[in-house]
């Protein structure tokens, strides 16, 4: 589980809701001030800390973040709105990680990932042939599973599918009664019939099922 601490004038709900940041694994705490960011800091001892660039007291919170011995290893995303502006090149003098614009475009959950150093997609994928049916918008697609791994599954699809597009999926694994069932998105295409789709929801249960069958078929 991922801790988060999104400093803000306002709630990001709106603008970062279709991220990984409001996957199920991530907790979310919301500061609004200098002071109430660093208590959070101290207090739930964040992996990741998303400054809004346009904070008066954004370089300020990232220079003491960085001053703090306990804090080495947290990862601090500056949000960006509109043009590049000389005082992101500040922020990162500071010590944050990277700039994300606003809104979140297609690779936005790729980016972030790299960022902070959080798996996307794992290492360990699956290579096999399993049927899922996804329903996409009004339609119930029948594609195959090619490989698939924690947070992510590559499918041949009958049909194209839009980036950025959710469906929801239901696929069964080898000797389980019940169906694995999420939401995901489709976030590239690999060619005209195989689309990378990632993991949005999908129940704890679930995930750990996925786990294991990849736990299982690891090599060694």
């Amino acid at each position: 589980m991922a801790i988060a601490v999104l400093c803000s004038s306002v709630p990001l709900d709106a603008e970062l809701d279709r991220t990984m940041l409001w996957r199920r694994d991530f907790v979310r705490h919301h500061a609004a001030s200098l002071a109430e960011a660093q208590e959070l800091v101290r207090s739930e001892r964040p992996t990741i800390v998303v400054v809004d660039r346009d904070l008066p007291w954004a370089e300020r919170l990232i220079t003491l973040l960085r001053r703090d011995s306990s804090a080495v290893d947290l990862a601090i995303v500056i949000l960006a709105r509109g043009a590049v502006r000389a005082a992101e090149a500040d922020l990162i003098d500071a010590g944050a990680d990277g700039v994300l614009r606003l809104p979140p475009g297609p690779g936005w959950d790729t980016d972030f990932a790299r960022l902070v150093g959080l798996p996307l997609r794992r290492q360990e994928r699956l290579a096999l042939c399993l049927r899922v049916d996804a329903q996409i918008a009004e339609d119930l697609v029948t594609a195959t599973i090619l490989n698939l791994s924690e947070y992510g599954m590559l499918i041949q699809s009958p049909v194209p599918l839009e980036i950025g597009r959710e469906i929801e999926f239901s696929f069964r694994v080898p000797q389980a009664a019940a169906p694995i069932t999420g939401t995901g998105r489709v976030v590239h295409a690999a060619s005209p019939t195989q689309f990378g789709v990632e993991l949005l929801v999908l129940e704890p249960e679930d995930r750990e099922r996925v786990r294991a069958l990849l736990a299982a078929n690891s090599p060694g």
